[in-house]
């Protein structure tokens, strides 16, 4: 009897002298010498009786296949008990094949990530650059017309202004007396302007002040003066002694009304020259706000002139826009 091996479709056939003497070792030896080719990791299998797989990896299981082969017939011991050589995977092969599919997987992983990645990069800092030119296109376009509103409004202020210093005197004089007359202390009391932001601004706003009644008080007099010359210009030579008499008597009365008044304003105390002088700029604020602006509101004009500390300016524009 003899041993015929296969391992895929080489074949070999191995004669042994007796099946009593045949060990595992030897049969391993022969194996390795007759198939260079085999698996790295391999187990020999037979087929019992009932055409079982059958294991051999030790002296016992090869005695018990050496039974199993004497007991068959004559015509299939010529053909050899057949032995076939399989590949045993083990539990490093498979993870082996596990750790490689994982490799692949994570590098397939790895490359979806970055494109996806980097896609969404690009799109996203081409839709900010384009944000960022659109909105700073918009402030540019904002600032401008901004500018352009603020810079029309000062013109506008500053005409009127003009104009409004140009007036007649007198006309100035009655629109006081008349706002007064509807206006009042109340005002004072109900908008008080005592309080003010910083140091600075208390002093160049005292000085805007003292410029506008040194401008007023100038006006005034040159007014007078034009209505002087004027009159002595008409006058003549005929004129009788009744209306030279009636004129100093006039001028006489005026002196002592003028010398009354400074009387009465000597006697007044340091808080009610101060109370007047401060209605006197508000009246002059007021004045030339209702130029600039007739539809403004007089309660309105008060809260900005106190909101904004007297600044005509600044109480002008919060009331056109």
């Amino acid at each position: 009897m003899h041993f015929l091996v296969r391992y895929n479709d080489i074949s070999n056939r191995i004669a042994p002298p007796k099946c009593e003497e045949v060990s595992f070792a030897w049969l391993r030896e022969r194996i390795e010498d007759l198939f260079p080719e085999r698996p790295r990791s391999w187990a020999v299998l037979y087929r019992d009786d009932e055409q079982e797989a059958i294991t051999i990896s030790n002296d016992a299981e090869l005695t018990e296949a050496c039974h199993v082969a004497s007991g068959m017939t004559e015509d299939m011991q010529k053909d050899g008990f057949c032995l076939f050589i399989v590949s045993r995977l083990t539990l490093r092969d498979h993870l082996e094949e596990l750790s490689c599919s994982m490799s692949k997987l994570a590098i397939t992983a790895k490359e979806i990530t970055l494109s996806s990645t980097s896609r969404c990069a690009e799109v996203g800092r081409e839709t900010f650059v384009s944000s960022a030119s659109l909105t700073k296109s918009m402030m540019q376009k904002t600032r401008q017309e901004i500018g352009s509103r603020i810079s029309r409004v000062h013109q506008y202020v500053r005409e009127q202004r003009s104009r409004f210093s140009s007036r007649d005197s007198m006309d100035s004089t009655d629109s006081f007396d008349q706002w007064n007359d509807k206006l009042g202390d109340p005002i004072l009391k109900k908008y008080p302007v005592f309080k003010t932001k910083n140091a600075s601004q208390t002093n160049e706003q005292n000085t805007q002040d003292n410029q506008l009644m040194k401008n007023s008080d100038q006006l005034d007099i040159k007014k007078e003066k034009d209505e002087v010359a004027a009159t002595s210009a008409q006058s003549t030579q005929a004129a009788t002694s009744a209306s030279d008499e009636a004129t100093s008597d006039a001028d006489t009365d005026a002196e002592s009304d003028d010398e009354g008044t400074k009387e009465k304003s000597q006697n007044l105390s340091p808080d009610a020259m101060a109370r007047n002088q401060l209605r006197r700029r508000w009246r002059q604020q007021i004045a030339l706000i209702r130029n600039v602006l007739p539809e403004a509101n007089v309660d309105d004009v008060c809260r900005l002139l106190q909101t904004h500390n007297g600044n005509a300016e600044a109480v002008a524009i919060a009331l056109s826009e």
